[in-house]
């Protein structure tokens, strides 16, 4: 069998004929897929350059080609301030998160450090909770960034979720590559610049590509398989340690209830519940605190059946803002308190923040039944606030029946 497949012939090895067929159907499928991805970039560009509209179909070569569409365009001196204002933003961006990120994850990596979990938890309250759109502004105000790049690029300079990220890769990282250097007169920084960074290559280029989303479009799912594609490929890890060091009852978990929301909006589910629910908060408006608190304490509920947030806020605000026009309450008493009490974590589908923070530690920094019942006492916190909220809403007329 091996002597079919392999007949030596000088210093090369002569295929058989079914390899050849193989080798030449795999080139004829990749050259049609090839054409078919690039076809419709090269049929824009022809449009470009055609003087007059052209007809739609399959077409080889421009119609009365002219250079007129990029005078125009080239003579538009916004486009290239735009075009400055991007590429400042994603150099100053890119290179202050990856620095930044970098510099927390390395203290981070190491268990032997003092306060290592008052620390790991500072840093989670931050993917918990946020001041919210008018706070960071007043805060970017007081800090004389408005109008200048540095509001868009320092506010979300640091992110939580990949510095977890970055921390566990920095763990991986044998200690006795450090020990050896530390041996040999090197300091920490010296170690983090000179072996540790240039070793997470892979996982900083994942990051960045994370950073750069809102830019490039590509989908953080498809960046994180890119990530473990570049980890096998560079052998950062093996095939075995992929296979039987990753906790996968939890990938799959996590997997499945962040597919919730996809689930729930295509069996219609989510916009059942919801105008079942809807109705019956109607008979609670003559009462405020009464209505508030009934859309606060529905809002709770609803999430336990509805994954997605952004999901369930814009199916319930769909139904709910209508209903409050007419019965003379401004919607954004509405918004409020959904917005107040949407982010519970009873349970761990329901905040995909929190669950990736969790399952990023293996579940070594906190148990899940305290944080629960933080999570009560967070959302009673809230519920207070709303309440305290109407009088304030009824003497400024957001709440008149």
């Amino acid at each position: 069998m091996v002597e079919r497949l392999l007949v030596k012939k000088g210093n090369g090895v002569r295929r058989t004929k079914g390899e050849i067929l193989f080798d030449c159907l795999n080139v004829a499928v990749m050259v049609l897929v090839l054409l078919i991805t690039i076809y419709p970039f090269y049929y824009v560009f022809l449009s470009s350059i055609s003087g007059v509209r052209i007809a739609a179909g399959l077409r080889l070569l421009p119609n009365q080609p002219t250079l007129s569409a990029y005078k125009l365009l080239f003579e538009y001196t916004l486009l290239w301030n735009a075009y400055l204002n991007t590429i400042v933003r994603c150099v100053l961006g890119v290179t202050i998160s990856l620095l930044v990120t970098a510099l927390a994850a390395y203290p981070l990596s190491k268990r032997w450090l003092p306060f290592s979990g008052a620390l790991t938890n500072y840093f989670l309250i931050t993917m918990l909770f946020g001041g919210g759109l008018v706070p960071t502004y007043l805060l970017i105000k007081d800090l004389n960034m408005l109008n200048t790049v540095w509001a868009l690029v320092l506010p979300g300079a640091v992110s939580a979720y990949n510095t977890f990220i970055v921390r566990n890769f920095f763990r991986s990282i044998p200690e006795a590559l450090e020990e050896s250097a530390m041996l040999d007169g090197a300091n920490w920084f010296t170690i983090w610049s000179f072996i540790i960074v240039p070793l997470s290559k892979p996982v900083l280029a994942t990051v960045a590509l994370w950073v750069l989303e809102p830019l490039h479009g590509i989908p953080s799912v498809a960046v994180g398989v890119a990530g473990v594609a570049a980890f096998l490929g560079l052998r950062v890890c093996t095939l075995k340690e992929f296979r039987s060091s990753l906790n996968w009852e939890n990938l799959v978990f996590i997997g499945t209830a962040m597919g919730l929301a996809t689930v729930f909006s295509y069996t219609g589910i989510d916009t059942w519940v919801v105008g079942l629910v809807g109705p019956a908060l109607e008979h609670l408006a003559f009462s405020p605190f009464l209505f508030v608190a009934g859309i606060a304490l529905v809002t709770v509920a609803l999430r336990f059946v509805i994954a997605s947030e952004m999901a369930f806020i814009n199916i319930f605000m769909a139904f709910m803002a209508p209903m409050a026009i007419s019965l003379g309450i401004n919607p954004w008493v509405v918004g409020i308190a959904v917005y107040a009490m949407v982010n519970p974590w009873f349970m761990m589908y329901q905040n995909p923040i929190y669950m990736a923070a969790f399952y990023s530690v293996d579940g070594r920094m906190v148990n899940h039944a305290p944080m629960a019942a933080y999570c009560a006492v967070y959302l009673a916190i809230c519920l207070a606030g709303l309440l305290v909220s109407v009088p304030y809403w009824m003497a400024t007329g957001v709440y008149a029946l």
